[in-house]
C-alpha cells in the first residue's frame, strides 16, 4: 500500500487513542490496567476502517476515477458494513458490565467503554478524514509500475 497509506493509517491510530482517552475522562473513567488492556486490545482493529477505506480508493483510483471520485465511493461503499462490524465487537463487552458483580464486576467494568470509544471513533476518522487525505496524498499507480507488480 504504501509509505503514505501507512502515515495516514497511524494517524488514525493517534487520533482514535487520544480522541478515545479525552472521552474517557470526560465521562469520568480513570485509566487502569484494564483500560490501558483495552487499547491494546483496540489497536489491531482501530486500523481495520481505515485500511479498508485506502485499499477501497487505491482499487477506485486505479482504475481510472478520479481522486475525488475514488475517495467519495470508497467511504460510501464500506459505510455499513464497517459501521456493524464496528458496532458487533463494541457490543460485545457489554454484557460484562450487566453479568458480573462483586470486586470483579468492578475490575471489568472498565473494559467497554474505552473499547467502543476507541472503536467508534476510529469509524468516524476513517469515514471523514482518511478519504480526504488519501484523495490529496496517494496518487494512481502508473501503468508501467502495474505491469512490473504482475512480471
Amino acid at each position: 500500500m504504501g509509505i503514505r497509506s501507512g502515515i495516514m493509517i497511524g494517524q488514525v491510530l493517534i487520533i482514535s487513542i487520544l480522541g478515545s482517552l479525552l472521552a474517557l475522562f470526560m465521562v469520568d473513567g480513570s485509566l487502569q490496567r484494564v483500560s490501558l488492556g483495552t487499547f491494546i486490545l483496540a489497536m489491531g482493529m482501530l486500523v481495520d476502517n481505515a485500511i479498508v477505506i485506502i485499499d477501497g480508493y487505491i482499487h477506485n483510483i486505479d482504475h481510472g476515477k478520479s481522486p475525488k471520485d475514488a475517495a467519495v465511493e470508497s467511504a460510501n461503499t464500506y459505510f455499513k458494513p464497517l459501521l456493524i462490524a464496528t458496532l458487533a465487537m463494541g457490543l460485545a463487552f457489554f454484557p460484562f458490565m450487566f453479568t458480573m458483580t462483586g470486586p470483579i464486576g468492578e475490575f471489568v467494568m472498565h473494559f467497554p467503554w474505552p473499547f467502543t470509544f476507541a472503536l467508534l471513533l476510529s469509524l468516524l476518522v476513517a469515514m471523514l478524514l482518511t478519504p480526504y487525505w488519501a484523495s490529496k496524498y496517494i496518487q494512481p499507480t502508473p501503468p508501467e509500475e502495474k505491469l512490473s507488480k504482475v512480471v
